[in-house]
């Protein structure tokens, strides 16, 4: 079969590309398929197409035509993701998502439409499997240049911790109390943020909306640094620990894959997460990572890497064996190549 896929973004470096349909394009051709970014003449006996309006009508135009649809998404596209918002804004975009747009019942209609469904995380598989029976789980490749670092488990100062996302996910750290400033005044830490200076919810949005005034509100040492995708993977190869913190008390967030977490541990870094479903699926506790569902967890389990190299690195070591077997490109494309050989 030669199969088309629909590019996520504009961008060919977004991640979406690099962790899924890159794989797949470099990957197929060895079990006998291929695959393509989609084009408006090409020849294609299946399209992967991501879940988003902006696909709305070439979705309908290749159901129309008979074409089978595997619909591919990472995120809970069905579950209002503002609720970071302040109350304005949460009614604002209610408003404009629901009312005005349709857009969870449009979505909706575009998923039970596909032949397959390919999601991020179980917690999506559950969701989704209400519109679309034929649904799975495949979780973003954790590819071979993310694999090639390696932490390097020195035991210096400061203590580096990674973390990485949107400014939105900044929000995340109120899982983590006040475990930073604990941390602060006990000295020898640095907090490193790689993102985006760009504003979430400027107007509308809750403080933090800028990385910026999340840097202004810690005591804690902190580095910013820009992000793009080659800054991403070398950065945090340098740091000692990363961390995951989740706000657990939004929907939208609580069923997110694991990305964040694994590329770290196919690094090697020691990971400590919020005990989201997707971490508690990857995480074994004390093994390949931690688990903090307090603050006083977060301190703790930042405290026990920090002061030893050697349990970063046992820690760090296992957690990197564990993302090759499981989430190497190999792997990604076997899973993804079971639902393309079940249409």
């Amino acid at each position: 079969m030669n199969i088309g896929i629909i590019p996520f973004d504009a961008d060919p470096g977004h991640v979406m590309h690099r962790w899924r349909y890159d794989v797949l394009i470099r990957n197929l051709p060895g079990s006998g398929h291929t695959a393509q970014y989609w084009a408006e003449n090409g020849k294609y006996d299946a399209v992967i197409i991501p879940i988003a309006l902006r696909n709305e009508r070439i979705l309908e135009r290749l159901h129309a035509a008979g074409v089978p649809l595997i619909g591919d998404s990472v995120d809970d596209v069905l579950t209002f993701p503002y609720s970071n918002y302040l109350l304005p804004g949460r009614i604002y975009y209610r408003l404009k998502l629901s009312l005005v747009e349709g857009q969870f019942r449009r979505l909706g209609k575009m998923i039970g439409k596909c032949e397959r469904m390919v999601v991020g995380s179980s917690a999506l598989l559950r969701k989704f499997t209400e519109l679309n029976k034929n649904s799975s789980v495949v979780t973003d490749a954790i590819t071979d240049d993310i694999l090639a670092f390696r932490a390097a488990y020195e035991q210096k100062k400061p203590c580096r911790i990674a973390w990485f996302g949107n400014a939105s996910s900044l929000h995340g750290f109120r899982a983590m109390g006040r475990a930073l400033d604990e941390l602060a005044g006990e000295g020898g830490y640095e907090l490193v943020l790689i993102t985006s200076a760009a504003p979430q919810g400027r107007y509308l949005g809750k403080v933090p909306r800028t990385v910026g005034e999340f840097i202004g509100g810690q005591k804690l040492p902190c580095r910013f640094v820009d992000w793009d995708y080659d800054t991403l993977l070398a950065e945090t190869a340098k740091c000692d620990i990363g961390i995951v913190p989740v706000d657990c008390g939004g929907a939208f967030y609580r069923a997110k894959p694991a990305g964040r977490a694994l590329l770290m541990m196919g690094m090697g870094l020691p990971v400590v997460a919020s005990p989201v479903e997707s971490h508690l699926e990857v995480i074994k506790e004390g093994v390949t990572g931690y688990i903090a569902r307090s603050p006083q967890d977060w301190a703790q389990a930042i405290r026990r890497l920090g002061a030893s190299a050697e349990i970063r690195k046992t820690v760090g070591l296992e957690a990197a064996g564990f993302v090759r077997d499981n989430f190497s490109e190999k792997i990604f494309t076997r899973k993804y190549l079971e639902v393309i050989d079940s249409l």
